[in-house]
């Protein structure tokens, strides 16, 4: 689904460049979902080495699994794929520049994926695709709402593992906006 190499060369200490993950029925629905970054989880023995299979073992993945299946969907429908595209020591976060360095792999991603809909999961997604909004409408004031990514629709969402603590109700609310979004 995905293709991982050991890395792109733009940033120093970067390694196990991820793309992300096309799902083989993504070309049909044309969805695809931006996230912040992997974690060394994906290069565990214990997971297979294997990014979707530690993906599905995360409450990200679980959370994840469940909004596709509210929306009829599921990993094979959509094209998950993250800012930030490689693994750093010590899982830490990106620097700016490390951020900088992905975008246009990002930006490229999107031009040839040509999606219908974007859904951000989290903060750091929404202020890599809206820098400039990101300046003004903090992400918490932005989740929920509908914006335009180059001219894709494009619904700013919360980390899945935000969603993971909230009460059942409201994790059923936010699925349902995703969906409405997704279905329309």
């Amino acid at each position: 689904m995905g293709k991982e190499k050991d890395y792109c060369g733009s940033c120093e200490s970067a390694f196990c460049y991820f793309e992300g993950l096309k799902g083989k029925n993504s070309g049909l629905t044309k969805i695809m979902f931006v996230a912040n970054r992997s974690d060394s989880r994906a290069l565990s023995p214990e997971w297979g080495s294997s990014y979707m299979t530690a993906l599905l073992a995360s409450k990200t993945g679980k959370i994840l699994t469940e909004i596709l299946a509210y929306s009829c969907l599921s990993f094979e429908d959509i094209f998950l794929t993250n800012v930030y595209k490689c693994l750093l020591p010590d899982d830490r976060e990106p620097r700016a520049q490390e951020y900088k360095n992905c975008r246009t792999v990002l930006e490229a991603q999107i031009a040839e994926f040509s999606p219908k809909k974007i859904v951000t999961l989290g903060q750091k997604a929404y202020c890599q695709l809206f820098p400039e909004e990101s300046l003004k409408v903090l992400h918490r004031d932005a989740v929920g709402q509908m914006m335009s990514y180059h001219d894709t629709p494009t619904l700013v969402f919360l980390h899945p593992r935000e969603v993971w603590y909230l009460p059942r109700e409201e994790k059923n609310e936010k699925y349902s906006q995703i969906a409405d979004f997704l279905r329309d």
